[in-house]
């Protein structure tokens, strides 16, 4: 999943990738695989400046049979997040 990740902040920020996980249709929630995103050299554990941005790809390995249809964004894993639909 293609993904733009803006630093509104006033520090210099790494965003990682656990703010993003990804839901099927029946709830449930995956982490972006982290081994791949190594593998593929992801520059989302780049850090990046005050008001920069990273445009990246989150890679998820989910079953075959699983119907995604949002992603759940947090900028902290105790932020109430936003839910963006997919499709």
């Amino acid at each position: 999943m293609g993904i733009r990740v803006v630093n509104v902040s006033d520090a210099t920020r790494e965003p990682g990738i656990s703010f993003a996980r990804l839901r099927d249709r029946q709830g449930k929630e995956y982490l972006a695989d982290a081994a791949a995103q190594i593998r593929a050299r992801s520059n989302l554990f780049d850090e990046f400046p005050t008001g920069g941005s990273i445009d990246g790809r989150l890679i998820y390995d989910v079953p075959v049979d699983s119907v995604v249809d949002g992603v759940m964004l947090r900028e902290t894993p105790e932020s109430a997040g936003t839910y963006v639909p997919l499709g």
